[in-house]
């Protein structure tokens, strides 16, 4: 046995010895060299100038170590923790026998449930050449966990598990009664399995329990080590039978394998073996060693032994399984709540950010999403720890929630509901170490609350609300070495905090423009200053306010403390907005308006800048995590020099920074590059389109950007900005030769779906409000436009110089806002129809044979509700003989008009999702012939959902999901009807959503018909 152990030993260490292969860079967009130099003149006054204070307050203020380090060794986020040999924590396996046997409490071939059981416990690994903490794999069920040094059997009985000598203790039945030997019950179960031979007197259990316990053995791996079992996460189910049975591992060096279960899984139990020994051999690179019981563990060792170990490799590759008939696969766009957060280190190239209510992991060299779901609201905050492995966001909004993500396998570890009910989160920060978690509400009086989220909680650890004067803070963040200590921020108030398990102490320092006779200006961000007791705040008038500890009878407190008072107020730059505040390293980094990135030391003496970035203000700034980096070593490369007279070599880690203007960038220091990450739109998206044959997706917005997106590989075809402009709606021509874009102010252009280019000299510009619909005829022989003027415009087709339609007429015809515009094809012809609804009830068809130029002719006029005010209004699909128009009411109804008549046919009940139906999107069939069944898209006011066709109010036959929190704008389908998309407004983002038609069947035939 202790040769086996030696020989997975060496095998583990020449594995851990193989280098990681480097993921190639494969960035979208190219580098720019930065133009950041400084000036001779500028080094001399910058150093003149903006020397804080006097040689009292230089003591001690100096800035040393990493900011984002961290303090506490049992904390797995550092990445560094110590790998332990076996030998540090069990005894020798002979020693171990010998005690064994003197005692007689070990069945032979019995592996001791305790030896299995590793779930609560910290098992660190070596892998890649690191030392980190082997995590287990949350699974998606809650797992129930015994308390220390108690197991559960199979049966419910109690066994007592493994001490700190590796000792078995008393095996006891459910009556606490000690058992002999022979008393011991050999039935296997998921957590003890024989490896010796089978004796006589064993039985076999019944198969329905084999099956049943399958379903818990599907998330465990064992690596077999001599007679030792040791638990290990995987993640592929291959030794679980086709049919659900269990198949049984084996041991080289036995006797004989394991005796069968049950004769229904005896033909595979030879394929399990040779895959079991396959399994151990890949799992014997990692040395899995046993965590002392009696040692404490910290608070945060229970939360984070249940994430997954450091390895990006599985991140990006799991699919999202198919469970709803709508699955989100892809966004575009970026909400600004929250910007960038920079999750890069020495082994992978990633960010975060939020759109809507969905936290999005990018990896940027591999062009990759990772969409973590899980908010009901739209994410207002987030927070990353210092290591780059925990992400937590928050929500504002009824029934808000906190999510702490482990961003190594995007699995939630925790999540806190309602820490602020009713109203959710302004503000978050993450300590240092992972540990501890702070929240600050939205509401008009706010209350800030601090967790332990690595443990279970349902009430924060302390919590005070703030004084109505103090409110509306909305940055917090720890102290970088003291998570008792927090520092928070509105426009005209800095408050400190001291908290322990007991209270929560606020400090509310007064600050005015009297007590320096300058002008302070509105915070922004504060900081602590590592290695002082300094603290910092950034303002919007270019000042930064220093705070230090209260004197206590002439001599100044030398700890850190909260009670701090302003001591200076420096001008670092006149006039020009402090956007940014941060630290890293030795330095203390701003970021303004003008887009400028400047590094001081600790004295707020100027070290470097980096300017002429053009893409906007600055919003966010972060730091790539690197624990290996020192800037005192002398790298190798091609540096910039630094702003003193010595000129050294200016050496800080990448950065990336997320600008107002929605444009996120990576600086590379060495050579000094910039490279454009994504670059999106920063204003309202209502207008959205897809191509009629190609899988394009058109994406326009209030920023006066038009985008076209390839949606099946995720990269940008075309983009052109109308500048000053505003677009409220687009649409392709059904031939897919041009794409009309409509206004706010009235104008609406036909551009080229390639190039983006006029195909007009000069806009139309006859409507004189905003163009709020589009329509083609089915064969782009007609267009027409409807504006919020209540006034329909109709185009005729042209062929020459004048372009490809003429303007004909204009018509007032209804006097409420228009919430539907569509052509349709008249009976046994080719010959297009026109008509319009209005919230004014009124149905309109247009008639276009008699239509003349500056003459549009009514064919009729009917009324088509009586209480119900219409929502919008498509052509039903011709699944049946007669011709129908579909429309919808506020009244959850949905109603069948003949086409010729406008006789109403069918009334039956729509979707009841929280609001009534708006828009509408029916899903190209795949042939052309008449098909039996149909299905339509459809958005509420915040949810996207699908519904089955012919319509007969069985709400099995439709499904609905949350796809924008603050409101869905508009909705497209795909040319081939595998993808839905939705414009989120407000949010900035465009959600895309991949189509299961057969999970939809499969809820209404399971819901049963009405």
């Amino acid at each position: 046995m202790s040769e086996t152990n030696a020989n997975l030993q060496n095998e583990a260490s020449e594995s851990v010895d193989q280098d990681q292969d480097k993921i190639d860079d494969t960035v979208e967009g190219g580098t720019t060299q930065l133009q950041s130099q400084p000036s001779a003149e500028n080094v001399e006054t910058a150093e003149d100038k903006e020397v804080i204070a006097d040689d009292d307050n230089a003591a001690g203020g100096g800035h040393s170590g990493q900011a984002n380090g961290t303090n506490d060794d049992n904390i797995v986020s550092t990445g560094e923790v110590p790998l332990e040999h076996p030998a540090d924590t069990e005894e020798e396996p002979a020693k171990h026998d010998e005690e064994l046997e003197s005692k007689e409490q070990a069945v032979e071939g019995t592996v001791d449930d305790g030896e299995l059981d590793n779930s609560h416990k910290v098992v660190p690994v070596e892998e890649h050449g690191k030392s980190v903490e082997d995590d287990t794999i949350k699974s998606s069920e809650d797992t129930v966990v015994e308390p220390d040094g108690m197991d559960s059997g199979p049966s419910g009985e109690v066994y007592q598990d493994q001490g700190q000598s590796g000792e078995t203790g008393p095996i006891m039945n459910e009556n606490g009664d000690i058992l002999k030997d022979k008393e011991v019950v050999e039935e296997p179960s998921v957590h003890e399995i024989k490896v010796g031979k089978k004796s006589d007197s064993d039985e076999k259990p019944p198969i329905d329990e084999v099956k049943g316990e399958a379903s818990d053995l599907a998330s465990e791996h064992y690596e077999i080590q001599s007679d030792k079992i040791i638990d290990e996460p995987v993640e592929d189910h291959d030794h679980i039978g086709e049919q659900g049975e269990v198949e049984q591992p084996t041991v080289e060096g036995m006797d004989q394998p394991p005796a069968p279960i049950s004769s229904e899984i005896d033909k595979e139990e030879t394929s399990a073996i040779e895959h079991m020994e396959e399994t151990v051999e890949e799992q014997s690179g990692k040395v899995v060693d046993k965590v002392d019981d009696a040692k404490p563990r910290s608070a945060a060792e229970s939360r984070v032994s249940s994430a997954t170990v450091k390895s990006t490799a599985s991140l990006m590759d799991e699919s999202t399984p198919t469970l709803s008939a709508l699955n989100l696969s892809w966004v575009f766009g970026i909400s600004p709540e929250i910007g960038l957060l920079n999750l890069s280190d020495i082994e992978r190239k990633l960010l975060a950010y939020s759109c809507a209510n969905t936290l999005v992991l990018y990896d940027y060299t591999l062009n990759k999403q990772k969409l973590l779901q899980g908010h009901r609201n739209t994410i207002s905050c987030a927070a990353v720890s210092g290591d780059k492995r925990w992400v937590a966001s928050a929500d504002r909004g009824v029934e808000n929630t906190v999510i702490v993500w482990d961003t190594y396998s995007g699995i939630p570890v925790q999540t806190i509901y309602n820490p602020h009910p009713d109203v959710g989160c302004a503000a978050i920060a993450i300590s240092t170490d992972a540990k501890y978690l702070v929240t600050i509400s939205a509401g008009e009086l706010q209350i800030v609350s601090v967790w332990d989220w690595t443990v279970e909680c349902d009430k924060p650890m302390c919590s005070t609300q703030l004084d109505e004067p103090h409110c509306n803070q909305h940055y917090v963040m720890f102290h970088p070495s003291d998570n008792t200590q927090m520092v928070s921020n509105s426009d005209k108030q800095v408050i400190f905090y001291k908290w322990s398990a007991e209270e929560l102490t606020v400090i509310t320092p007064p600050l005015t423009d009297q007590d320096f006779w300058r002008v302070v200006g509105d915070y922004t961000m504060s900081i602590f200053q590592e290695g002082s007791t300094r603290a910092l705040t950034a303002t919007l008038t270019g000042n930064i306010v220093v705070w230090d500890n209260q004197t206590i009878n002439g001599v100044q407190n030398t700890q850190p403390s909260p009670d701090k008072k302003a001591i200076k107020i420096v001008n670092i730059q006149e006039g020009r907005g402090i956007t940014v505040l941060t630290t890293t390293d030795n330095y203390v980094v701003i970021a303004d308006i003008t887009g400028t990135i400047k590094f001081y030391d600790s004295f707020l003496r100027i070290c470097n800048w980096y300017q002429k970035f053009d893409i906007g203000p600055i919003k966010t700034l972060s730091f790539k995590y690197d624990p290996t980096f020192d800037p005192k070593v002398k790298h190798d490369g091609d540096y910039q020099f630094d702003a003193t007279l010595q000129a050294r070599d200016f050496v800080v880690r990448d950065f990336m920074f997320a600008t107002h203007n929605a444009v996120f960038s990576n600086v590379t220091i060495d050579g000094t590059k910039l490279q454009i990450i994504l670059s999106e739109h920063d204003d309202t998206i209502k207008a959205i389109a897809t191509h009629p044959a190609k899988p394009h997706l058109a994406i326009a917005s209030y920023s006066g950007i038009l985008k076209v997106m390839n949606y099946t590989e995720k990269n940008i075809v075309k983009t052109r900005r109308f500048h000053g402009e505003y677009i409220e709606t687009i649409v392709y021509d059904p031939l897919g030769g041009f794409i009309a874009v409509g206004f706010t102010t009235g104008t609406l252009r036909l551009v080229d779906t390639l190039t983006l280019v006029d195909e007009l000299r000069f806009p139309y510009t006859y409507a004189k409000a905003c163009v709020t619909h589009i329509a083609f005829a089915h064969d782009s022989s007609y267009m027409a436009t409807a504006d919020a003027g209540h006034t329909i415009s109709l185009y005729k087709g042209a062929t020459g110089k004048k372009g490809p339609f003429t303007f004909i007429a204009r018509y007032k015809s209804h006097y409420k806002e228009i919430c539907g515009l569509t052509f349709g094809v008249a009976l046994d012809t080719d010959v297009a129809r026109l008509m319009s609804l209005g919230k004014d009830r009124i149905l309109v068809e247009y008639d276009l044979a008699k239509t003349t130029v500056d003459n549009l002719e009514i064919l009729s006029s009917d009324k088509v509700e009586q209480s119900g005010v219409p929502s919008f209004f498509s052509w039903h699909p011709p699944i049946v003989k007669e011709d129908f128009m579909l429309i919808g009411n506020n009244h959850y109804k949905l109603k069948l008009f003949n086409s010729t008549t406008k006789m109403c046919r069918k009334t039956v009940l729509g979707p009841t999702y929280g609001s009534p139906v708006e828009r509408v999107q029916i899903i190209p069939s795949p042939d052309d012939t008449l098909s039996p069944l149909r299905y339509m898209a459809y958005i509420t006011q915040d949810k996207v959902g699908l519904c089955r066709m012919p319509l007969d109010g069985n709400p099995h036959g439709a499904m609905a999901t949350i796809a924008h929190p603050g409101g869905v704008a508009n909705i497209a389908v795909s040319y081939d009807g595998s993808h839905v998309f939705t414009a989120g407004g407000l949010d900035l983002s465009v959600s895309m959503w991949n189509v299961h038609l057969t999970a939809l069947e499969a809820q209404y035939k399971l819901g049963g018909e009405i």
